[in-house]
């Protein structure tokens, strides 16, 4: 009952935030960031994307990369990786071990491997749109 008791209460919380502001950069931030600590994630990131699939806006939880990495690895996770996967298929997926999965793309400068990860497609209107 307490696993329930602290979903519902994540849920409450990031609903709460898209209700706060209109700057879009301010609500998704604070949703990846009640996200990334309910799920005890150490990173994540929101790509949102337009009607042709292209990435109009991201929240990274990954400050450090420059201009330039950020437009690669946006491109290598897009086109070969697991978030590209997820938005080609319109379903969310849970990578329990990015060694053995060959949809997960080690992007260069990871100081740190990525053991698991969950990617989840954001649909409206049966259109991925993040």
């Amino acid at each position: 009952m307490a696993t329930i008791d602290k979903t519902v209460d994540i849920v409450y919380r990031i609903t709460k935030q898209l209700n706060t502001s209109l700057d879009l950069n301010v609500v998704f931030g604070n949703v990846l960031s009640l996200t990334v600590k309910a799920t005890g994630a150490e990173r994540g990131s929101i790509f949102l994307l337009d009607e042709s699939g292209q990435i109009i806006r991201h929240i990274l939880a990954r400050p450090d990369q420059s201009s330039e990495e950020l437009q690669h690895s946006i491109k290598q996770v897009m086109s070969c990786g697991l978030a590209g996967w997820v938005y080609k298929h319109r379903i969310g997926t849970l990578v329990t071990n990015t060694i053995t999965d060959e949809r997960w793309t080690q992007l260069n400068g990871d100081k740190e491997l990525t053991g698991s990860a969950l990617v989840v497609p954001m649909l409206y209107n049966e259109q991925v749109n993040g």
